[in-house]
């Protein structure tokens, strides 16, 4: 005996119908938007297995494509995920790519140039995180400016800023209160603690100057 389909199915069946290529990307940003009820800003552009939950508010002149994924590999799950009364402003083109996490919580904003976060990165913003124009973030980068719950004798939330031009390698991960200057390179592991003058790459745990002087072209 055949009985309905559930909405779960349905969306899964589509999906599959959806990647053979039978409609075009931008409808099947909105299709999907449809079948699950997320309320999705034109701003937002979802990708394959992209998930969108606003429920504040997202503005500025750029936009965001949520689920981009690189040829050849298999698309995972894509998260961006605003709290209520928490602000997104996008700037430029950013794209966070397959099996990343955006989370901006209530009360926080979250400002974004152009740039993008690779595979498995994380921005966690629970207060203030900007990041400047073409800001290259690699793989499971974390990026995060509160500490998730209160500590005895310490601040709990710090904003972090991000200039232009600045490369972040994979598996660093940049915490509260952090200012990352124009042109600067994490180096691949770097755990930032504090500052990181324009134009300097740092390294290590904590970070630290290894190189100063450094010109890179995005």
């Amino acid at each position: 005996m055949l009985t309905p389909a559930s909405g779960a199915e349905k969306s899964s069946s589509l999906v599959m119908w959806l990647g053979q290529g039978l409609l075009e990307q931008s409808m099947i940003s909105k299709v999907l938007r449809r079948l699950s009820g997320i309320r999705s800003p034109r701003c937002v552009k979802l990708r394959e297995k992209g998930r969108a939950e606003v429920n504040g508010s997202v503005g500025g002149r750029g936009t965001i494509t949520v689920g981009e994924g690189w040829k050849g590999l298999v698309a995972e799950t894509t998260q961006l995920v605003i709290r209520k009364n928490g602000e997104l402003i996008v700037n430029g083109q950013f794209t966070l790519h397959s099996g990343g996490t955006i989370g901006v919580q209530s009360g926080a904003r979250l400002t974004l140039g152009s740039g993008f976060a690779n595979r498995h990165s994380w921005i966690s913003c629970g207060y203030e995180i900007t990041i400047g124009e073409e800001v290259f973030i690699a793989d499971q980068v974390i990026i995060r400016d509160w500490d998730g719950h209160s500590i005895v004798g310490r601040s709990e939330k710090a904003p972090i800023r991000i200039g232009n031009h600045v490369w972040i390698g994979m598996r660093a991960v940049i915490l509260k209160g952090v200012t990352i200057g124009d042109g600067a390179v994490i180096a691949a592991g770097a755990i930032v603690t504090r500052d990181v003058p324009a134009g300097t790459v740092v390294a290590g745990n904590p970070a630290r100057v290894i190189k100063d002087g450094v010109q890179w072209i995005p």
